[in-house]
């Protein structure tokens, strides 16, 4: 997998870093598969709006994100727990030891946080897995307004609309990576 440096975005908001990472095999012994085909139908009568999405926490951001996906014509992802898993740990490891990055200050790619948590499974298996990061100074901050600024961004949006990926898992840590009240957000999506 090669490394990369995250990703500063000017957004309007003070205090935000967005950062996204597609996920690439390395050294030949996982095939990534980034395509998939998408069936499309028409909603129903009886089909009404979505429901709103909660205001805060876990499930209001993955809401957020399949709103995102929905609006152009995506299928939503379904939770997995070991995406969520992966995703609370690097989050609460990002704001622990203070860094902010794919890549800890240890070497640990995003493949091998998935790896320990027995998401991807099999080296020899087909998978596809993307990740995006967040992290906001203050209070207050919402699953809608995460989504937003990922949306603006073309490596973001990217990911999150990624037609390989069927799940997902999110993990949001209080503390920020440089220290202080906030945020800091992690999705993990994925397919194996």
């Amino acid at each position: 997998m090669e490394k990369r440096a995250p990703e500063r975005l000017g957004l309007p908001s003070r205090g935000q870093r967005v950062c996204a990472m597609p996920g690439r095999n390395s050294g030949g012994h996982v095939a990534v598969a980034l395509t998939s085909i998408v069936i499309v139908t028409a909603p129903t009568a009886s089909a009404g709006p979505p429901a709103p999405c909660p205001a805060a926490g876990d499930a209001a951001l993955i809401c957020a994100v399949n709103a995102a996906r929905r609006e152009r014509a995506r299928p939503p992802l379904k939770l997995h727990a070991d995406l969520a898993r992966a995703a609370r740990r690097h989050a609460r490891d990002m704001v622990r030891r203070r860094y902010f990055s794919h890549v800890s200050p240890r070497g640990r790619t995003m493949v091998d946080r998935l790896r320990a948590v027995g998401y991807l499974g099999q080296p020899t298996r087909v998978w596809a897995a993307g990740e995006v990061l967040a992290w906001w100074a203050g209070e207050g901050r919402t699953a809608a307004a995460t989504v937003d600024a990922w949306m603006r961004s073309p490596s973001h949006r990217r990911v999150l609309l990624g037609r390989a990926y069927r799940e997902i898992g999110v993990g949001i840590a209080p503390g920020t990576p440089i220290g202080g009240p906030g945020s800091t957000w992690v999705s993990e999506l994925g397919s194996t």
